[in-house]
């Protein structure tokens, strides 16, 4: 997901206290502004009979970036840590490490890394996440039974035990 507001064709920078940065899309009788000041929850803005600003840039929305090759500026994803967890970052700039090229991501308030493409993935939908859910929770059950051949049938039982509901209560 880009956070680039749905619908922008142009943006334009910030010239003066007055003139803030703002993201354009033209209308039938107007255009509308999604102006980036200090509003914290900033929504589109109708203007009757404007014209684009001169300053007013077009841009190209990226398509939805797959996971290969770097993320879109400006593009939300999940940063892979090393320490086994995944979080929500930001793609800032591209840039390079050496020869490598890397996304600039920010990934928590004030805290900024480097990140190849290889540890770097799309946010995962909620279907995703709860099908890694049930896949852990279906290999954790298995875990506590023990070793089992590779072509049982307990494996399929599993699945239906924590489609039912089961959950292992943690003492």
């Amino acid at each position: 997901m880009s956070n680039v507001p749905e619908g922008a064709t142009h943006y334009s920078e910030a010239v003066t206290d007055v003139y803030f940065a703002a993201y354009w899309k033209e209308g039938p009788a107007g255009c509308w502004a999604f102006v980036l000041d200090d509003r914290k929850d900033p929504e589109w803005i109708f203007y009757e009979c404007c014209e684009l600003p001169a300053r007013a840039k077009r841009i190209e929305m990226p398509k939805t970036w797959t996971g290969e090759g770097l993320p879109p500026v400006c593009e939300d994803c999940e940063l892979w840590l090393g320490d086994g967890s995944w979080v929500p970052c930001t793609v800032m700039f591209h840039d390079f490490s050496g020869a490598i090229p890397v996304a600039v991501v920010r990934y928590a308030e004030h805290t900024y890394a480097a990140a190849s493409p290889k540890i770097l993935r799309p946010v995962r939908t909620a279907e995703q996440i709860e099908a890694y859910e049930r896949e852990q929770a279906v290999q954790a059950m298995a875990d506590d039974i023990g070793s089992l051949p590779i072509n049982t049938k307990a494996i399929p039982t599993l699945y239906a035990l924590y489609d039912a509901g089961y959950r292992k209560v943690q003492s």
